[in-house]
């Protein structure tokens, strides 16, 4: 799929129309990449970075990545090469797949086997998956189908899976079960409504590209000073820190007339409940555009209001009080502004963040509420839950 993120601190070469300058004159990076998909949840998936995507959609999707890093396979650095494993397509020997080097570096996981949907489809041998990083895949945009995960390899990808998400042996059963179903029972109407908030949908029109001799942008915004890329992650990105960071993304097909890929820009909330190597795992914050969980679409079940600290819950008036109870945040930039009434955390989705984008530190969960926020995170990460 065209996939869109902050390009960080990167430097794009002259005339690299892969780079655009979005608003607040802001980068953003769109490349294909590829995805497996490895749990379905309402209006999105989530999905590991890799080289195919499954074909069966319900409401939404996480999926994991399949990447070649450039031809370096695991051995790039910063890579953790026990965190990942060969992918390969029917037909293709793994053995002939591995680099030198890899094995002994630490990636001792069994290849996994994708069948492709049809002969016209390749993989290049450097092609790992990487199971730490998972990514949430909207359903209003565009992808391409590259096959499937061979079902002989589904235990051993639930069970590299459950590795990095400490799933239980009923939530792996529940899994396969699960992927099973969607593969007979393949749906394809995504959710049109995006869940985003503070939207700025914008062309991808060769004025806005990055190039040596222009690095201004035409559209509109400054993004305030107080963004900064942190220097010292590891001892900013703990758990329950709260940010607000740049947010590009695709902006789907219910974008309309639009020139090329639309990118959809907001500034977004996050909270940090997964800290990593260098990128950190966590869950957003929205109103969903002042609505809070009365929004069409949205799961109350996965969500729990956000309040300031010493303040107290505010939920619309046909809002039903949540199952969940609140968190409290301390709030240590107070210019960052309030904490908004309708302010929602979403358990169920988990983006990924990496420490090369700027960002602006809001505060923390409290001491109180970050024991809650494991709790929520580890019941709404369960397989069957939508």
């Amino acid at each position: 799929m065209l996939y869109t993120e902050s390009a960080g601190v990167a430097t794009p070469s002259h005339n690299d129309d892969a780079y655009t300058v979005v608003r607040f004159g802001q980068t953003a990076y769109t490349t294909i990449r590829r995805f497996v998909v490895v749990q379905i949840k309402r209006g999105f998936v989530k999905a590991w970075q890799v080289t195919c995507i499954l074909p069966w959609y319900q409401t939404n999707t996480k999926a994991s990545g399949i990447g070649t890093y450039s031809g370096r396979g695991s051995l790039k650095a910063g890579c953790i090469p026990a965190e990942h494993t060969i992918v390969y397509l029917s037909g293709t020997d793994p053995e002939s797949c591995y680099l030198p080097g890899e094995y002994a570096a630490g990636m001792i996981k069994e290849p996994i086997e994708i069948i492709p949907v049809d002969s016209s489809r390749t993989l290049l041998r450097e092609s790992r998956i990487r199971f730490g990083k998972t990514y949430p895949i909207e359903m209003n945009v565009k992808v391409k189908d590259i096959g499937q995960v061979h079902p002989d390899h589904l235990t051993k990808l639930v069970q590299y899976w459950s590795d990095e998400e400490n799933l239980s042996r009923d939530d792996k059963t529940n899994f396969v079960s699960e992927w099973e179903h969607g593969v007979q029972e393949s749906k394809s109407n995504p959710d049109p409504q995006s869940d985003s908030e503070d939207v700025a949908l914008l062309r991808r029109d060769a004025q806005y590209h990055l190039s040596a001799d222009r690095m201004d942008s035409r559209l509109a915004g400054d993004l305030s000073s107080d963004y900064q890329v942190i220097q010292n992650p590891r001892g900013f990105f703990k758990k329950g820190i709260v940010f607000m960071v740049p947010w590009p993304e695709p902006g789907g097909d219910y974008v309309k007339d639009r020139v090329g890929p639309p990118v959809v820009v907001k500034i977004r909330r996050f909270v940090v409940i997964r800290p990593k190597n260098t990128f950190c795992l966590c869950l957003p914050i929205q109103t969903y555009g002042g609505q809070a969980t009365t929004k069409p679409g949205v799961n109350p079940q996965d969500h729990a209001a956000v309040v300031a600290e010493n303040d107290q819950v505010k939920y619309l008036p046909n809002e039903a009080e949540l199952a969940k109870m609140p968190l409290y945040i301390k709030v240590e930039n107070a210019s960052t502004g309030p904490i908004d009434p309708a302010s929602r955390i979403n358990f169920a989705k988990i983006y990924t963040v990496e420490y090369n984008v700027k960002v602006w530190k809001v505060g923390r969960i409290v001491t109180d509420s970050v024991w809650r926020m494991e709790q929520y995170f580890t019941e709404c990460s369960k397989i069957g839950t939508s």
